[in-house]
């Protein structure tokens, strides 16, 4: 059975994403790359005279974190130990060796505002094996973290005088995002999980213009795992009514979930953790077995294509890196990219070299090899 496309949700564009075309610069770079052509549209400048033949560095390889540790905290001073330590080096020449290979050449030339096509290529295929969504046309699109992303969300689906739903606890850049931009937050009740289903329902179901002075909000803001600041963590069950209610209501969810692999599960208090200090944290080196221990996302649940997914390379690489990425239907993202076009234009080709470089050495599964390994040592700082 073939998956359906996102159905048409073109009218929950604002007013400023309605009127985005495409950037008249970047719009010419289709023809860049044509025999013969030199084109001074664009002002860019030739490559030989980037003062980089190369870089490079020595990267650690994906299981440098066990996945099976004792409690016994004696590992853990063992990682700060000053000595030598096995090292993968991978390096990034000017000028391609072979057709579609990653070079300075392209990476810091002004570029596509959607990312280097490697990185773009990588988190695709990664999204895809990660969360399945059931719908077939999504797409990604690479920007300079989450919190870039979520600024052009803001941007592309809310007006002034509008409201944003978000729970009545989260985290203070997102509110900081679009207050100043003459935006609402409208706060949805939590429990330990994070935003209940129920209070969802109520305050939709009961809106009243007259006495919120603003339409019904068509946009929702979720941290569904590890929620800042609370923890907690949605469950699947949780996520499925959530999501129902937003397609009864007709509202889009943004699903800015930096720390989706760093689950840390139920919440003990002191004295159990204590007593499972004792206990060893197990888990398995099958990508597919550490993956199916998470709770799903709402991408692996949106059959509609009204789920826009933040992921960021943060929590898991290095927050200095700025890089992340947005899963969503294709409207949306062809209007993240028109702005992305004429603000950031594309995340730092620096950047985009290095972590490109150590995704393709890694390949999927041992990146989600290093995420396992990470989240251990999370798991085992915390008991």
């Amino acid at each position: 059975m073939s998956l359906p496309d996102a159905i048409d949700l073109s009218h929950h564009l604002s007013r400023q994403a309605r009127e985005r075309r495409i950037s008249p610069l970047k719009g010419l770079q289709r023809y860049y790359g044509k025999p013969g052509l030199i084109s001074l549209a664009g002002g860019l400048p030739d490559a030989e005279y980037f003062p980089f033949a190369s870089l490079s560095g020595e990267i650690l390889p994906s299981d440098r974190f066990q996945t099976e540790r004792s409690a016994d905290l004696s590992w853990f001073w063992r990682l700060f130990r000053r000595k030598s330590e096995q090292t993968n080096t991978v390096s990034i020449p000017k000028w391609p060796q072979a057709p579609g290979e990653l070079s300075l050449s392209t990476a810091l030339q002004y570029s596509l505002a959607r990312g280097v096509p490697q990185l773009e290529d990588f988190v695709f295929d990664f999204t895809a094996k990660v969360h399945n969504p059931p719908y077939r046309n999504f797409t990604t699109i690479v920007h300079a973290g989450n919190t870039d992303g979520w600024a052009k969300v803001v941007s592309m689906l809310c007006d002034i005088g509008q409201g944003i739903l978000a729970s009545e606890w989260t985290y203070t850049s997102a509110l900081a995002t679009f207050l100043p931009q003459g935006i609402k937050g409208v706060p949805v009740a939590l429990d330990a999980q994070g935003m209940r289903d129920d209070a969802l329902r109520d305050l939709l179901s009961n809106w009243d213009e007259s006495v919120h002075e603003m339409p019904r909000p068509h946009v929702m803001y979720i941290i569904p795992a590890g929620q800042n600041p609370t923890g907690g963590t949605l469950s699947l069950e949780r996520k499925k009514a959530i999501y129902d209610i937003c397609v009864e209501f007709d509202v889009i969810i943004v699903e800015d979930d930096p720390y989706y692999f760093l689950q840390e599960g139920v919440y003990l208090p002191p004295e159990d953790r204590k007593n499972k200090q004792k206990q060893a944290v197990k888990t398995s080196d099958d990508p597919d077995i550490f993956l199916s221990q998470l709770s799903p996302s709402f991408l692996s649940i949106d059959y509609q294509g009204r789920v826009i997914r933040l992921d960021s390379f943060s929590k898991t690489i290095a927050p200095g890196s700025r890089l992340g990425w947005c899963t969503c239907q294709p409207l949306f993202a062809d209007r993240f990219e028109r702005q992305a076009e004429i603000s950031s234009q594309a995340p730092c080709g620096f950047g985009q070299s290095m972590l490109t470089s150590l995704l393709l050495n890694w390949r999927s599964d041992g990146y989600i090899r290093w995420l396992e390994g990470t989240s251990v040592i999370m798991k085992m700082r915390l008991s």
